[in-house]
């Protein structure tokens, strides 16, 4: 979850974003000021020029306040500029340029360039690629209190980039980006302490984490937690909340979790049994690749339960879920071409899908014939 920061998020010069920022008569009182030579003022003009903050958004208008703080050596404009150059608002778009201004906004002080400059390095966007200067660059912003720099870096950690793999130190990062507020930072530190990797195992914080990265929209940690629910691992073990949890990351777009709530309604925990409803889950699941819903839809059309039946169907699902690496799904479609139902009789297939599924540990594929 690597990016960049827009403006608004972290200059710190407004009371909040568009919706909550200065009254409409701030413009009036800060334009005499940079026109008298307040660089700071034509940065925070700039701001609410760009964000449309009591007045029409002006784009033009914005990016020549920020050009001319920026010359006059305010490093805060220097970045508004280059958050400008790097997504092209009111301007070409140009990240070679938007780079040097995020340099000069670092060298300035403004950790959220060091951040903006250190995604570059790691992306190679306008630079060369150089994961160990875009650490260098996370560190920096992370101590001038960037959260997502400091979960940046423990990602970097965690995958080796650029730096010693180590779980101990990406933990801490993650810790620090949660507690600045970064809720993606909660969420892997929540991975963690699930997993016991650099931490000590805890599923009591490790299902808090996630709670708090879901309240604050990170869909992967609303799947998670329901997981905990639904197994009682760190909390008490709760259906009902376990559903509600995966209808929150299934309307998402998570592919998954809309096919784990299908499963609630089929057997009918922590929601009335209602195969239909679950077949339509199982649908849109698998349409967005999720292998679990393909095999589970499959299994639906062999019965002909919630949907009509057609065995064909559903070894054109398992086809796709065993393909897409669920290793169930090789088994059933082993089934159906070892019986000839609804595929050709093909005993050496059955035999190469039995094999594929052992092999990922479906112990009943393992099993001569």
């Amino acid at each position: 979850m690597k990016g960049s920061i827009g403006i608004w998020v972290c200059l710190g010069l407004l009371s909040g974003c568009a919706t909550s920022g200065p009254t409409i008569l701030a413009p009036y009182t800060l334009q005499p000021a940079c026109d008298g030579g307040d660089a700071a003022a034509c940065t925070e003009l700039g701001i609410i020029y760009s964000l449309g903050a009591g007045v029409p958004v002006d784009e033009g208008h914005a990016n020549a306040l920020f050009e001319k703080a920026c010359a006059a050596g305010h490093a805060k404009g220097c970045f508004g500029l280059g958050v400008s150059y790097e997504n092209g608002h009111g301007v070409t778009r140009d990240d070679v340029h938007a780079n040097a201004l995020y340099e000069q906004a670092c060298a300035g002080g403004v950790a959220a360039g060091c951040h903006n400059l250190g995604v570059s390095y790691e992306k190679g966007r306008g630079v060369p690629s150089d994961d160990v200067r875009a650490n260098t660059l996370f560190e920096k912003a992370c101590a001038g209190e960037v959260p997502m720099a400091c979960h940046n870096l423990g990602v970097s950690y965690e995958k080796g980039s650029g730096v010693h793999k180590t779980d101990a130190r990406a933990a801490t990062f993650f810790e620090k980006a949660c507690r600045g507020g970064y809720a993606p930072g909660c969420y892997n530190l929540g991975l963690f302490y699930d997993r016991g990797r650099g931490v000590p195992r805890d599923w009591i914080r490790a299902s808090a984490l996630y709670e708090a990265a879901c309240t604050r929209g990170v869909a992967e940690a609303c799947h998670n937690l329901s997981v905990s629910y639904r197994k009682g691992k760190g909390v008490q073990k709760d259906m009902r909340r376990a559903a509600m949890l995966l209808e929150t990351a299934c309307s998402a777009g998570l592919a998954d979790s809309c096919a784990d709530l299908g499963m609630h309604y089929q057997n009918g925990e922590g929601k009335p049994m209602d195969v239909a409803r679950a077949a339509s889950l199982y649908e849109k699941a698998c349409t967005n690749d999720s292998a679990l819903g393909c095999n589970n839809l499959g299994a639906l059309y062999v019965k002909g339960l919630g949907v009509h039946r057609a065995v064909d169907h559903a070894a054109t699902l398992f086809d796709k879920a065993c393909k897409g690496g669920y290793a169930g799904a090789c088994f059933n479609l082993g089934i159906l071409y070892r019986g000839g139902v609804g595929v050709p009789q093909d005993e050496a297939q059955a035999v190469t899908l039995m094999e594929k599924a052992c092999q990922a540990g479906v112990a009943n594929a393992c099993v001569k014939q």
